[in-house]
């Protein structure tokens, strides 16, 4: 459901179903991945870092976390240089960050029914 919820643009309702599974022990890299994009989505930028850097921890293999966690830091530097007015590319955010992997298959932290 945290990922469907994710998709819908409910983040604060993903949110509480993560923090549900991590506070009851299941911390996964995905459970956490997935935070980090709820996080970021909704502009907590050093949390969703944070959260990200946790997916790396639990599954360092995990290629995937890498990526988005460059996605996310790439996206902020992006978006601190349009406010500065330096790059005019429209200044409405990340165009190319859409979180995880925005129609690829679930990958597990939805898995909360």
């Amino acid at each position: 459901m945290a990922l469907v919820d994710y998709r819908a643009r409910r983040f604060d309702e993903s949110l509480e179903i993560l923090r549900s599974l991590t506070d009851g022990g299941r911390q996964t890299g995905d459970i956490f991945n997935l935070m980090a994009w709820c996080l970021y989505m909704k502009g907590n930028f050093k949390d969703a870092v944070a959260a990200m850097d946790l997916a790396i921890e639990r599954e360092p293999s995990t290629v995937s976390n890498y990526l988005d966690l460059g996605m996310i830091l790439l996206s902020r530097r992006s978006s601190r240089c349009d406010a500065g007015g330096r790059n005019q590319g429209g200044g409405s955010g990340p165009a190319v960050v859409s979180g995880p992997h925005a129609e690829g298959p679930g990958r597990g932290a939805d898995d909360s029914s």
